[in-house]
């Protein structure tokens, strides 16, 4: 397997565990609600999420932090990082398919439940949220890497790093 390979596999997994933790945290939020880490986790969802309470799953009795969609696009975000680490290798077509699908199924989504979705309607909103955490992860990866690749191809050219023979590096330019 390239380093790079390996690196990117390694960078996409750490962050599909990390937001796997993230998700057990949120499952979990009966138990962190008092603690202080609960507080500032509590204002960083009321920030990021409209939060009523009927969209809401219930966990452990109490409502969760995140509406139905929100928790999907939580549980996508990790989910799509899994997916990129175990896919690493596929053609940039492909992810640009799989980010603009989620994208575009969680905009549904949202229109329909503007006009005829019902708000208990959670699982729906949960799966549509977990389409649209996967394109977000997609395009934004595609994003970064097109963008690194593009700085990488336009300094190559101008700067052309020589080591001559007594080991010093000097730079040439084209």
């Amino acid at each position: 397997m390239h380093p790079r390979t390996i690196k990117t596999t390694v960078c996409h997994t750490t962050i599909a565990v990390l937001g796997g933790l993230h998700v057990l945290l949120l499952l979990l939020w009966p138990f962190w609600k008092g603690t202080s880490i609960g507080c500032e986790l509590d204002e960083l969802y009321y920030q990021l999420c409209h939060r009523i309470t009927d969209r809401c799953w219930m966990s452990w009795g109490e409502p969760m932090p995140v509406c139905a969609r929100c928790l999907g696009i939580w549980i996508g975000l990790p989910l799509a990082a899994g997916i990129a680490a175990a896919a690493c290798d596929r053609p940039r077509w492909w992810t640009i398919r799989v980010g603009l699908f989620g994208l575009i199924w969680i905009l549904l989504s949202w229109i329909g439940g503007l006009i005829f979705l019902p708000a208990t309607w959670h699982a729906e909103r949960t799966i549509a949220g977990m389409a649209g955490g996967v394109g977000i992860y997609m395009l934004l990866v595609l994003g970064v890497t097109h963008f690194v690749q593009w700085k990488q191809s336009l300094c190559k050219p101008l700067l052309t790093v020589l080591r001559s023979s007594d080991g010093k590096t000097t730079l040439q330019t084209k």
